[in-house]
């Protein structure tokens, strides 16, 4: 799996799509008592071939009862470069 390099952020070109937890790891780090963790997705946008990313991101703790193995999170992603995504986490339920 290729790590992404920089957080996608909220931009009139990202779209809204899905990936699936299939992997999720602590990597000892914190900012304000919010976790950074590791995840290992499936990113799934419409019209493409599934495809496989190691992704860390600021976890806040209102949202880790979220992050579940085989559970589904949505996320904003760089339609031409798909390794460039976020968690959106306000949509996450």
């Amino acid at each position: 799996m290729q790590e992404k390099r920089d957080d996608y952020q909220r931009s009139d070109d990202a779209v809204s799509a899905s990936a699936t937890v299939v992997g999720v790891r602590a990597t000892g780090s914190y900012v304000n008592h919010d976790p950074i963790l590791e995840f290992d997705l499936t990113v799934l946008l419409a019209g493409a071939t599934a495809v496989p990313i190691s992704h860390k991101e600021l976890v806040p703790q209102r949202f880790l009862a979220r992050v579940q193995l085989g559970g589904s999170l949505p996320i904003l992603v760089n339609p031409l470069n798909v390794h460039e995504l976020s968690i959106d986490w306000a949509r996450s339920g």
